[in-house]
């Protein structure tokens, strides 16, 4: 029952109950994530870095950067447009102070699009 109470307050708009969302999904190992938990997760992230919090900004840019095939030979559409919206949240959270997005965006300096 509290799932369900914190899961409708996020969805009320609540930031904590988004972050708190955000963050239980972030503890569950990628190899473990099912179709519905990654959907959550990122909706859930996208929805507390809409709020402007710094820390899901963060994290909704490396989700975005996690997307990207970087075996591939060549970027495709999809890897510029996540690379981009990635330099977009990390550029938010940046502004807001955070070190690690400050250091992830200058990583991404290279790709000048």
């Amino acid at each position: 029952r509290g799932g369900e109470i914190i899961r409708t307050g996020a969805l009320s708009g609540n930031v904590f109950c988004q972050i708190s969302l955000s963050q239980a999904e972030l503890f569950i190992p990628v190899e473990r994530r099912t179709a519905k938990i990654q959907h959550d997760l990122e909706i859930f992230t996208e929805m507390a870095a809409k709020s402007g919090d710094a820390g899901s900004q963060f994290n909704l840019g490396k989700l975005y950067m996690a997307k990207i095939d970087a075996a591939s030979e060549y970027l495709d559409h999809d890897d510029i447009e996540n690379i981009k919206n990635a330099k977009n949240w990390y550029g938010m959270a940046a502004k807001q102070g955070l070190r690690e997005a400050k250091e992830s965006l200058k990583n991404l300096e290279v790709f000048d699009f």
